[in-house]
């Protein structure tokens, strides 16, 4: 589906961009969502409303102290992306830990 041009002028001024990065702001996004992100062609064009969830909550209960180090090598170990991020540094901490994942989405039945 295109995108819809009104909407994207309405988000830049609302944000105070000029009108004139509307036409760039709108082939740059065309393209994110049009890159096939696998070897079966699968891009975030595709994705169907009934098949994604935006911005999913979550809460994750933590049942003895965690520190920075044990979460930052969980999380280098199994992302790629994170493994270039510079360490976590925070208190320990026990008890509900709320997040929210950017974009959730069902994939030829996954």
């Amino acid at each position: 589906q295109p995108l819809d041009e009104q909407w994207l002028l309405a988000q830049l001024q609302q944000q105070g961009f000029a009108e004139h990065w509307q036409p760039i702001l709108l082939a740059w996004m065309q393209v994110l969502l049009n890159t096939s992100l696998d070897d079966s062609g699968m891009t975030l064009a595709a994705l169907t409303p009934q098949h994604k969830q935006a911005e999913l909550q979550f809460y994750l209960p933590i049942n003895r102290l965690l520190q920075a180090k044990e979460l930052d090598a969980l999380v280098k170990r199994y992302d790629p992306l994170s493994a270039r991020c510079p360490a976590l540094d925070f208190h320990q901490v026990q008890g509900m830990l709320k997040g929210f994942i950017d974009l959730v989405f069902c994939w030829q039945g996954k």
